[in-house]
């Protein structure tokens, strides 16, 4: 189950901004918990807890069989940081995942770097 806390300054939340924030984030919630329905566990700990590097978590995991699939939705630090990489390698070093999922945006080619 996908828990959402809203903060929100009382002078903004009555605003048509607000609205229409509160409308995408309940969106997203339903996105989110249709990972979960497909069996995805949000944040999961313990994957790396023999490992010294322990407390790497991947945004989901879903066992299946006698391994699993990570799950990692990235955004614009994906192509201009390289945390793709570090999803690869965490995806390489856990024992209980062989797949990985990388969710992130299409680069944009108007975007340079700096």
């Amino acid at each position: 189950m996908i828990t959402r806390l809203d903060f929100v300054q009382d002078d903004a939340a009555a605003g048509a901004e607000w609205r229409e924030v509160v409308g995408l984030a309940d969106e997203l919630v339903v996105h989110l918990e249709e990972a979960t329905r497909l069996g995805f566990r949000d944040e999961s700990k313990g994957l790396f807890e023999t490992y010294q590097s322990s407390a790497l978590r991947p945004d989901y995991f879903r066992p299946i069989g006698s391994t699993g699939v990570i799950l990692e939705v990235e955004r614009g630090k994906t192509t201009i940081n390289n945390m793709d990489l570090l999803d690869f390698w965490k995806c390489h070093i856990c024992e209980h995942a062989s797949y990985l999922f990388l969710m992130a945006p299409p680069r944009s080619s108007g975007r340079t770097r700096p």
